[in-house]
């Protein structure tokens, strides 16, 4: 826990390792938003900064005129890392999982890598460290993705797997912490090497922030203080890959789709997963004129 410079001696937030940003065509991204080809780059972040006090009047501008703490890359050190993630229109991402290419997968490079997504890991040279990807079956009724590692004069191994739930979001993921397990292959669902959290909202800011954003907050532990450097970094790669495969996607838990008038209030109460492919479970509700 660190204090941010300009702001109460009291206030304590986290210290960011990381800051990632994204490196995709805009308009795969606009058009093909969680299925799109992209790259994940993992940056050394800078100290945390203060925001801006818009109202400086108001008796409580340091609470509700406060704009958030400000995080930015330090583009003064490398690259630590790169996930490369293949999308439409090369693979089928989302749905039901028959063939290789409607898996999703991403391969994890050592530093920074560039060129078009779904090509760089095949090129000679490359520093791949490990890959994610879906089973033959995607997991079938339980979201599933097989971790690999590569080190240098080795063959890829399959070393651990990550497993979800097979009813996740909507409604339900404003109630419920969804929780995706770290399996090593020899202990499935044991959680032995850590898990992925994907926290629900706490308060009233949090809820409107998960409901009508694409913002979602992760806590990922590592349960086993024998992973190597190597392992940390795939896990954290896969923690990315799980945020473009579920939640750069899924619908918001409430939807109106009308004119003002006259539509459909639309209310997902979760989705269900099976074999690759999320299934909307929902609830229509119309009003207005027919």
């Amino acid at each position: 826990m660190v204090h941010v410079p300009g702001r109460p001696a009291n206030e304590m937030v986290e210290n960011p390792l990381f800051v990632v940003l994204e490196e995709a065509e805009c308009w795969r991204r606009c058009w093909c938003c969680g299925k799109h080809p992209m790259l994940a780059k993992f940056y050394h972040a800078e100290p945390v900064r203060a925001g801006e006090v818009n109202c400086e009047s108001c008796p409580n501008a340091e609470t509700c005129c406060y704009t958030g703490h400000k995080y930015f890359v330090d583009k003064s050190k490398p690259v630590v890392m790169t996930v490369e993630r293949d999308g439409l229109c090369n693979r089928w991402v989302g749905c039901c999982i028959f063939a290789q290419c409607c898996k999703s997968e991403a391969w994890h490079h050592a530093g920074e890598v560039n060129g078009r997504p779904g090509t760089l890991a095949a090129l000679p040279g490359n520093r791949v460290i490990g890959r994610s990807v879906n089973p033959a079956d995607g997991g079938c009724c339980k979201p599933t993705l097989n971790i690999m590692e590569v080190e240098p004069g080795h063959p890829e191994a399959h070393v651990a797997d990550m497993v979800g739930p097979c009813f996740h979001g909507g409604c339900l993921e404003m109630c419920t912490d969804t929780r995706f397990s770290m399996n090593s292959v020899n202990a499935p669902g044991s959680s032995d090497l850590g898990d992925i959290v994907k926290r629900k909202p706490e308060g009233c800011w949090d809820t409107c922030v998960q409901c009508s954003t694409d913002i979602d907050n992760y806590e990922i532990t590592m349960n086993n203080k024998k992973l190597n450097p190597l392992q940390k970094a795939n896990f954290l790669a896969t923690a990315v890959h799980l945020d473009y495969w579920f939640y750069q996607r899924d619908p918001r838990p409430i939807e109106n789709h009308g004119n003002g008038r006259s539509g459909v209030i639309v209310i997902t109460l979760c989705m269900m997963y099976i074999r690759g492919c999320s299934i909307p479970i929902q609830i229509c509700i119309p009003y207005g004129q027919k």
